[in-house]
């Protein structure tokens, strides 16, 4: 199975266990308060057999009774250890999974054989059955995962940066909000709707309606954070919807539909500035316009379900209550700071933002080199102090390697190479010790410094390999430059040539922004490298070659 599902899926299980927990914690809750209740009244349960008191089935009976009042109990740590561990990344996470795993298949496999036999003749809403069913399946999904995953594959691959504003307590506290939130929020309007007589939705209907429900949710959010952005003279890069992904690639608006990503039950927006000064309340305004349209999408929703009786809408009273029900707890979730997987929530951004310090130095510097691909601006006009007071305070981690990247592109655009081959050893230093979760595409630029800055034939292999394994779907500049110069230091200067042909016609096809006229520079090295070690003399290594070209130029 791909890496990519493996994780995606290990992301929803981990999202059922923490579901779950919730539930059962509940539950628990209120069979510990029974126990309390059977220790104050005793002579409640007092059995008689052939119309005489019996002491010892009496006792039998209370015992088990007790017993099965701490199931619950048991459930929820089991449950809660799961969700933690994965959420952490801790070692045990796999045992607790499986073990969370297994006892999800035997409760949801036993309440399906209760409701069939015991009780077929009672009604039940056909919902609950479903809810059952999906979460055997479930299970058993999540004995195959993490049967088959390693304890390494369970381990985080980003630590907590300190002063991001999260914390493991917000973390907690927002799965928390999430699951109890949505949790009473349906209790609270299924009783009101009980209460005022309105009719319900019932069987697989409802699990339609929840997806659209999130579907829109979403689309909202990130539709008010795109908007307000262009507004505000902001350039929209990509837009993601679940599975549904647009994107600009090379300068071109490309889709791709991803299967995957339909556990993700998320989205996100890539809008970045025009301007690399711009005010820092723009940017602010940006991320608030997610929160701020589900709250008002919520508050319209809560005034149409309380008004729905005798309205012409009464009958979509349930999804509207829901829809409000979501949209308020999408609302506050995403004002907390956390980082739920590779990104931070809006209220993170916010608190980074307004707080200053390093993290504003970082915003700024993404700020600058995300503008290049909009504006004239190239790495050489990047605001290398900006970078550098970053660098001071991100020494692992995704964040610290691609400041690393953003300086070693600086000194290359400006011809400096010794200070972009330390600030390309300052990088792969940081890759070695942390392995930060990088996109594809930036694995094709170690391998392009790996051969033009380090002539190093090993590493370039070590980088494009890793890019292969994870499956890439775009064949662009970046792709034809890196495979150009794996097959340059590896001395094949015919497929050399033949990539570098097919990627500087693409290249000529890119628009006229700092970036693009970089990639378009940056074949032009490589060509230089081609043209040297074509003239260079038989015996004339590959290293030799490329510090001729390099002298040369």
């Amino acid at each position: 199975m791909d890496t990519v599902w493996m994780q995606r899926l290990r992301g929803f299980l981990r999202i059922c266990f923490g579901y779950l927990t919730l539930i059962t914690t509940l539950v628990s809750g209120f069979m510990v308060a029974s126990l309390f209740w059977m220790a104050q009244h005793p002579h409640h349960y007092h059995y008689t057999y052939r119309g005489e008191p019996h002491l010892f089935l009496s006792a039998s009976l209370i015992a088990l009774s007790r017993l099965v009042r701490l199931i619950p109990l048991g459930m929820a740590v089991t449950y809660g250890m799961a969700w933690w561990t994965l959420k952490q990344g801790r070692p045990s996470a796999r045992r607790w999974a499986i073990a969370a795993s297994a006892l999800m298949v035997l409760a949801s496999g036993a309440l399906i054989v209760s409701r069939l036999t015991l009780w077929p003749s009672r009604r039940f809403h056909g919902s609950f059955l479903m809810f059952q069913i999906f979460f055997l399946i479930a299970g058993i999904l999540g004995l195959f995962v993490f049967l088959k995953s390693s304890s390494a594959s369970m381990q985080s691959q980003s630590a907590r940066v300190r002063g991001d504003g999260t914390s493991s307590i917000l973390d907690l506290a927002v799965s928390v909000l999430a699951l109890g939130g949505l949790w009473g929020g349906m209790i609270f309007y299924s009783r009101w709707g009980h209460q005022h007589q309105l009719p319900f939705i019932r069987g697989s209907v409802s699990l339609t309606v929840i997806s659209l429900v999130i579907v829109i949710t979403v689309l909202l959010h990130e539709a008010a954070h795109a908007g307000v952005g262009l507004a505000l003279g902001m350039k929209l890069r990509a837009f993601v919807i679940g599975p549904c992904q647009w994107r600009v690639r090379d300068g071109r608006w490309t889709y791709l539909f991803k299967p995957a990503a339909f556990l993700s039950f998320g989205g996100s927006t890539g809008i970045v500035p025009s301007n690399p000064n711009q005010n820092r309340w723009i940017e602010i305004a940006m991320i608030s316009a997610g929160p701020l349209i589900n709250l008002c999408a919520g508050i319209l929703a809560v005034w149409l379900t309380l008004s729905a009786r005798g309205a012409s809408w009464e009958r979509f009273w349930e999804p509207l209550a829901f829809f409000a029900t979501v949209n308020l707890v999408t609302c506050a979730v995403n004002l907390v700071p956390f980082r739920p997987e590779a990104l931070y929530s809006d209220g993170a951004r916010i608190y980074q933002l307004l707080a200053g310090g390093p993290w504003a130095w970082l915003h700024r510097a993404y700020s600058i080199v995300l503008s290049s691909t909009v504006s004239s601006m190239r790495p050489r006009d990047y605001d290398l102090n900006a970078i550098r007071r970053a660098e001071a305070h991100f020494k692992r981690g995704r964040e610290a390697l691609m400041l690393r990247l953003f300086a070693t592109s600086h000194y290359l655009d400006t011809g400096k190479l010794s200070d972009a081959r330390a600030s390309y050893a300052e990088a792969l230093r940081i890759y070695r010790e942390s392995q930060p979760a990088v996109p594809p595409e930036v694995l094709t630029t170690f391998v392009f410094n790996s051969v033009y800055l380090d002539a190093d034939a090993s590493g370039a292999r070590r980088f494009w390999d890793l890019f292969e394994s994870k499956n890439p779907t775009h064949f662009g500049v970046d792709y034809w430059l890196a495979r150009c110069a794996l097959h340059f230091i590896e001395n094949h200067p015919l497929e050399a040539r033949d990539a570098w042909t097919t990627g500087t016609a693409l290249a000529r096809q890119l628009p006229d922004a700092g970036a693009y006229n970089f990639d378009r520079d940056r074949y032009r090295m490589m060509k230089e490298l081609l043209d040297g070690i074509s003239s260079a003399p038989d015996d004339c290594d590959v290293p030799e070659a490329v510090s001729e070209a390099h002298a040369t130029s």
